[in-house]
Protein backbone atom coordinates (compact mmCIF):
# COMPACT_ATOMS: atom_id res chain seq x y z
CA UNK A 1 0.00 0.00 0.00
CA UNK A 2 2.93 2.36 -0.60
CA UNK A 3 5.01 3.16 -3.64
CA UNK A 4 8.19 1.61 -2.24
CA UNK A 5 6.46 -1.57 -1.06
CA UNK A 6 4.75 -1.96 -4.43
CA UNK A 7 8.02 -1.46 -6.30
CA UNK A 8 9.92 -3.93 -4.09
CA UNK A 9 7.26 -6.61 -4.41
CA UNK A 10 6.93 -6.08 -8.15
CA UNK A 11 10.68 -6.43 -8.76
CA UNK A 12 10.86 -9.51 -6.53
CA UNK A 13 8.04 -11.08 -8.52
CA UNK A 14 9.59 -10.24 -11.87
CA UNK A 15 13.05 -11.49 -10.88
CA UNK A 16 11.64 -14.82 -9.68
CA UNK A 17 9.12 -15.27 -12.48
CA UNK A 18 6.12 -14.90 -10.19
CA UNK A 19 2.89 -13.08 -10.91
CA UNK A 20 1.90 -10.29 -8.57
CA UNK A 21 -1.25 -8.47 -7.51
CA UNK A 22 -1.44 -4.89 -6.23
CA UNK A 23 -3.90 -4.14 -3.39
CA UNK A 24 -4.88 -0.47 -3.45
CA UNK A 25 -6.09 0.91 -0.10
CA UNK A 26 -6.07 4.45 -1.46
CA UNK A 27 -6.50 6.11 -4.82
CA UNK A 28 -4.06 5.05 -7.49
CA UNK A 29 -2.07 8.08 -8.58
CA UNK A 30 -1.30 8.62 -12.29
CA UNK A 31 2.45 8.48 -11.68
CA UNK A 32 5.10 6.69 -13.72
CA UNK A 33 5.18 4.02 -10.98
CA UNK A 34 1.43 3.54 -11.17
CA UNK A 35 1.51 3.11 -14.93
CA UNK A 36 4.47 0.76 -14.67
CA UNK A 37 2.48 -1.43 -12.27
CA UNK A 38 -0.58 -1.29 -14.53
CA UNK A 39 1.45 -2.74 -17.41
CA UNK A 40 2.99 -5.56 -15.38
CA UNK A 41 0.61 -6.62 -12.59
CA UNK A 42 -1.49 -9.73 -13.06
CA UNK A 43 -4.35 -8.06 -11.24
CA UNK A 44 -5.52 -5.44 -8.78
CA UNK A 45 -7.66 -5.41 -5.66
CA UNK A 46 -9.44 -2.15 -4.79
CA UNK A 47 -11.20 -1.41 -1.49
CA UNK A 48 -14.10 0.39 -3.23
CA UNK A 49 -15.50 1.05 -6.68
CA UNK A 50 -14.25 4.61 -6.29
CA UNK A 51 -10.68 3.31 -5.91
CA UNK A 52 -11.20 0.81 -8.75
CA UNK A 53 -12.01 3.68 -11.11
CA UNK A 54 -8.70 5.32 -10.24
CA UNK A 55 -6.90 2.11 -11.23
CA UNK A 56 -8.57 2.01 -14.65
CA UNK A 57 -7.48 5.63 -15.12
CA UNK A 58 -3.81 4.57 -15.21
CA UNK A 59 -4.42 1.96 -17.90
CA UNK A 60 -5.41 -1.22 -16.03
CA UNK A 61 -8.14 -3.26 -17.71
CA UNK A 62 -11.49 -3.53 -15.97
CA UNK A 63 -11.26 -7.34 -16.00
CA UNK A 64 -7.99 -7.13 -14.02
CA UNK A 65 -9.62 -5.38 -11.07
CA UNK A 66 -11.62 -6.87 -8.21
CA UNK A 67 -13.35 -4.73 -5.61
CA UNK A 68 -13.10 -6.13 -2.09
CA UNK A 69 -14.60 -3.88 0.57
CA UNK A 70 -12.66 -3.51 3.81
CA UNK A 71 -13.74 -6.02 6.48
CA UNK A 72 -14.71 -4.85 9.95
CA UNK A 73 -14.46 -6.41 13.39
CA UNK A 74 -16.59 -3.92 15.32
CA UNK A 75 -20.13 -5.01 16.13
CA UNK A 76 -22.90 -4.13 18.53
CA UNK A 77 -21.63 -6.32 21.40
CA UNK A 78 -22.11 -4.97 24.91
CA UNK A 79 -18.82 -6.07 26.49
CA UNK A 80 -16.73 -3.44 28.31
CA UNK A 81 -17.61 -0.22 30.09
CA UNK A 82 -21.10 1.17 30.16
CA UNK A 83 -22.22 4.00 27.89
CA UNK A 84 -22.33 6.35 30.88
CA UNK A 85 -18.79 5.43 31.99
CA UNK A 86 -17.42 5.87 28.48
CA UNK A 87 -18.92 9.34 28.16
CA UNK A 88 -17.74 10.42 31.60
CA UNK A 89 -14.21 9.46 30.57
CA UNK A 90 -14.57 11.86 27.65
CA UNK A 91 -15.77 14.63 29.96
CA UNK A 92 -19.33 14.44 28.65
CA UNK A 93 -22.14 14.66 31.24
CA UNK A 94 -24.86 12.07 31.75
CA UNK A 95 -27.91 12.60 29.58
CA UNK A 96 -26.05 14.42 26.80
CA UNK A 97 -26.68 13.84 23.12
CA UNK A 98 -23.31 13.03 21.55
CA UNK A 99 -22.27 13.46 17.93
CA UNK A 100 -18.70 12.75 17.01
CA UNK A 101 -16.00 12.62 14.36
CA UNK A 102 -13.46 9.76 14.57
CA UNK A 103 -10.13 9.63 12.77
CA UNK A 104 -6.64 11.02 12.35
CA UNK A 105 -6.59 14.77 12.97
CA UNK A 106 -5.29 15.83 9.58
CA UNK A 107 -6.60 18.51 7.25
CA UNK A 108 -8.46 16.40 4.73
CA UNK A 109 -10.36 14.48 7.43
CA UNK A 110 -12.35 17.65 8.07
CA UNK A 111 -12.34 18.19 11.83
CA UNK A 112 -12.54 21.97 11.30
CA UNK A 113 -15.56 21.50 9.03
CA UNK A 114 -17.11 19.22 11.65
CA UNK A 115 -16.73 21.92 14.32
CA UNK A 116 -18.29 24.52 12.00
CA UNK A 117 -21.40 22.33 11.78
CA UNK A 118 -21.18 21.58 15.51
CA UNK A 119 -21.40 25.29 16.32
CA UNK A 120 -24.85 25.40 14.74
CA UNK A 121 -26.03 22.20 16.44
CA UNK A 122 -24.86 23.31 19.90
CA UNK A 123 -26.53 26.70 19.49
CA UNK A 124 -29.91 25.03 18.99
CA UNK A 125 -29.70 21.86 21.11
CA UNK A 126 -28.70 22.59 24.73
CA UNK A 127 -28.11 18.90 25.56
CA UNK A 128 -25.86 18.20 22.56
CA UNK A 129 -22.09 17.70 22.82
CA UNK A 130 -19.54 17.50 20.00
CA UNK A 131 -16.63 15.07 20.39
CA UNK A 132 -13.45 14.82 18.29
CA UNK A 133 -11.66 11.46 18.67
CA UNK A 134 -8.17 11.07 17.20
CA UNK A 135 -4.70 12.58 17.18
CA UNK A 136 -2.14 13.99 14.76
CA UNK A 137 -1.08 10.53 13.60
CA UNK A 138 0.48 11.86 10.38
CA UNK A 139 2.53 14.46 12.21
CA UNK A 140 0.29 17.42 11.28
CA UNK A 141 0.65 19.15 14.63
CA UNK A 142 -0.27 22.58 13.27
CA UNK A 143 -3.66 21.35 12.08
CA UNK A 144 -4.25 19.55 15.39
CA UNK A 145 -3.51 22.84 17.19
CA UNK A 146 -5.98 24.64 14.91
CA UNK A 147 -8.68 22.09 15.75
CA UNK A 148 -7.95 22.49 19.47
CA UNK A 149 -8.23 26.28 19.20
CA UNK A 150 -11.48 25.97 17.29
CA UNK A 151 -12.93 23.57 19.88
CA UNK A 152 -12.09 26.06 22.65
CA UNK A 153 -13.97 28.87 20.90
CA UNK A 154 -16.74 30.34 23.11
CA UNK A 155 -19.12 29.89 20.17
CA UNK A 156 -19.02 26.15 20.91
CA UNK A 157 -20.33 26.84 24.41
CA UNK A 158 -17.79 24.66 26.20
CA UNK A 159 -19.43 21.54 24.77
CA UNK A 160 -16.76 20.48 22.27
CA UNK A 161 -14.30 17.83 23.49
CA UNK A 162 -11.03 16.51 22.06
CA UNK A 163 -10.27 13.09 23.51
CA UNK A 164 -7.04 12.28 21.68
CA UNK A 165 -6.42 8.77 20.39
CA UNK A 166 -8.68 6.03 21.74
CA UNK A 167 -7.90 2.40 20.96
CA UNK A 168 -11.14 0.59 21.82
CA UNK A 169 -13.36 1.02 18.77
CA UNK A 170 -16.31 -0.87 20.26
CA UNK A 171 -16.38 1.53 23.21
CA UNK A 172 -16.20 4.55 20.95
CA UNK A 173 -19.35 3.62 19.05
CA UNK A 174 -21.15 2.59 22.24
CA UNK A 175 -20.71 6.15 23.48
CA UNK A 176 -22.20 7.85 20.40
CA UNK A 177 -25.62 8.91 19.22
CA UNK A 178 -24.44 10.06 15.77
CA UNK A 179 -21.19 9.69 13.81
CA UNK A 180 -20.17 12.48 11.44
CA UNK A 181 -17.70 11.80 8.62
CA UNK A 182 -16.35 15.06 7.17
CA UNK A 183 -13.54 14.19 4.76
CA UNK A 184 -13.01 17.07 2.37
CA UNK A 185 -11.09 14.95 -0.18
CA UNK A 186 -12.64 11.85 -1.77
CA UNK A 187 -12.57 9.02 0.79
CA UNK A 188 -11.15 5.71 -0.50
CA UNK A 189 -13.40 3.72 1.85
CA UNK A 190 -14.25 5.25 5.25
CA UNK A 191 -13.85 2.44 7.77
CA UNK A 192 -15.45 4.47 10.56
CA UNK A 193 -18.64 4.67 8.49
CA UNK A 194 -19.10 0.91 8.19
CA UNK A 195 -17.97 0.36 11.79
CA UNK A 196 -20.53 2.83 13.11
CA UNK A 197 -23.30 1.31 11.00
CA UNK A 198 -22.39 -2.18 12.23
CA UNK A 199 -22.62 -0.89 15.79
CA UNK A 200 -26.06 0.62 15.15
CA UNK A 201 -24.92 4.26 15.14
CA UNK A 202 -26.47 6.47 12.43
CA UNK A 203 -24.07 8.31 10.14
CA UNK A 204 -23.85 11.65 8.37
CA UNK A 205 -21.07 11.30 5.78
CA UNK A 206 -19.41 13.20 2.97
CA UNK A 207 -20.64 12.08 -0.47
CA UNK A 208 -17.13 12.34 -1.91
CA UNK A 209 -15.67 8.98 -2.91
CA UNK A 210 -16.65 5.62 -1.42
CA UNK A 211 -19.16 6.77 1.27
CA UNK A 212 -21.76 7.05 -1.49
CA UNK A 213 -21.28 3.30 -2.06
CA UNK A 214 -21.84 2.53 1.63
CA UNK A 215 -24.83 4.79 2.30
CA UNK A 216 -28.11 5.25 0.48
CA UNK A 217 -28.96 8.86 1.29
CA UNK A 218 -31.98 9.17 3.52
CA UNK A 219 -32.30 5.39 3.91
CA UNK A 220 -29.18 4.01 5.59
CA UNK A 221 -27.71 7.37 6.55
CA UNK A 222 -27.26 10.89 5.23
CA UNK A 223 -24.78 12.15 2.64
CA UNK A 224 -23.96 15.81 3.18
CA UNK A 225 -21.11 17.94 1.83
CA UNK A 226 -18.79 18.94 4.72
CA UNK A 227 -18.30 22.29 2.98
CA UNK A 228 -21.97 23.01 3.80
CA UNK A 229 -22.07 23.12 7.62
CA UNK A 230 -25.73 24.11 7.66
CA UNK A 231 -26.71 20.96 5.77
CA UNK A 232 -24.52 18.78 8.00
CA UNK A 233 -25.94 20.38 11.14
CA UNK A 234 -29.52 19.86 9.94
CA UNK A 235 -28.89 16.15 9.35
CA UNK A 236 -27.26 15.75 12.78
CA UNK A 237 -30.16 17.54 14.48
CA UNK A 238 -32.68 15.38 12.62
CA UNK A 239 -30.98 12.21 13.88
CA UNK A 240 -30.61 13.48 17.44
CA UNK A 241 -34.34 14.27 17.42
Amino acid sequence: NTGMANRTAAWAALLTGRRFVVHYHGYCQPTSMGRWLARRAAGFVAISQSVALSVTAIGARVDQIRTLLNPITVGSGAAGRSRVAIRRAWGVPDGAQVFCIVGRVVGWKGQVEFLAAAEQVLARLPDAWAVVIGDAADGDESYHAEVARRAADPALAGRAVLTGYLGNASEIYRGLDVLVHSSTDPEPFGLVISEAMAAGVPVVASPRGAPAELIEDGVSGFLRDPADPTAVAAAVEHLLA
